[in-house]
């Protein structure tokens, strides 16, 4: 074997190797982010922030005021939902570029997506909460669990990269008033390779996740007097 084709070889393997440790490092990192319970606000401030209703589902979410809102999926990324039952986005909040400009910081956002139909899932028949069900796969129990607002969620993360965009996910399920909803904690990025380093920097990760899990802590359930 010539020199030449054992440096085509050596140069494939190196590539699949930077691959396969840039996918499953993302799924690393995505899980790691919140198990750190990173945050920029401290829980005193949330109350200030803009209250989401979502009467009918029985909880709330807080974000900044200036963040954009979407009734609705963000259809730029993912218009769908991770639930492994029949359900639809309701609500996402979108956190703003600005921070991040002149980096390769490309989205970020959380939704609120629902099961659809009437509420009458309980405890018993509540195992389909707990699953993950991305498009294509086969559904997986979510691997670990957190308390947010009195409510124990099924947390897991999900990644994929493809044409020089990495997506990451933090999907968290639980059964609320006899529903399985979900809320995510998405955040999309370009490989910082494509680009000339004297333009466009690498984005500072922990703040954007940190602004996402942010939004996703002040998730609280409203009691009958609807507080």
């Amino acid at each position: 074997m010539n020199s030449f084709i054992k440096s085509v070889l050596l140069f494939t393997f190196f590539l699949s190797l930077l691959y396969v440790g840039f996918r499953y490092g993302l799924r690393e990192v995505t899980q790691s982010s919140s198990l750190r319970q990173v945050q920029l606000a401290e829980p005193a401030e949330w109350a200030s922030w803009k209250e989401e209703r979502f009467d009918n589902l029985g909880f709330s979410l807080r974000h900044p005021s200036e963040y954009p809102t979407i009734d609705g999926a963000d259809t730029t990324y993912h218009g769908g939902t991770y639930l492994a039952v029949r359900s639809a986005p309701r609500f996402t909040v979108v956190i703003p570029k600005v921070p991040f400009k002149g980096t390769n910081f490309l989205h970020g956002f959380v939704t609120v997506s629902a099961e659809l139909g009437g509420g009458t899932r309980t405890k018993a028949d509540s195992a389909p909460c707990d699953l993950l069900a991305p498009e294509g796969s086969d559904a997986r129990q979510l691997p670990r669990r957190e308390e947010i607002g009195g409510v124990t969620f099924a947390v897991g993360g999900v990644s994929a990269a493809a044409a020089g965009t990495a997506a990451e996910t933090l999907v968290y399920h639980a059964l609320v008033n006899g529903r399985c909803i979900e809320l995510t904690a998405n955040l999309f990025s370009a490989n910082i390779r494509n680009f000339d380093p004297r333009k466009v920097k690498q984005f500072d990760r922990v703040e954007a996740w940190a602004r996402l899990t942010d939004i996703v802590k002040t998730f609280h359930t409203l009691g009958k007097d609807g507080r």
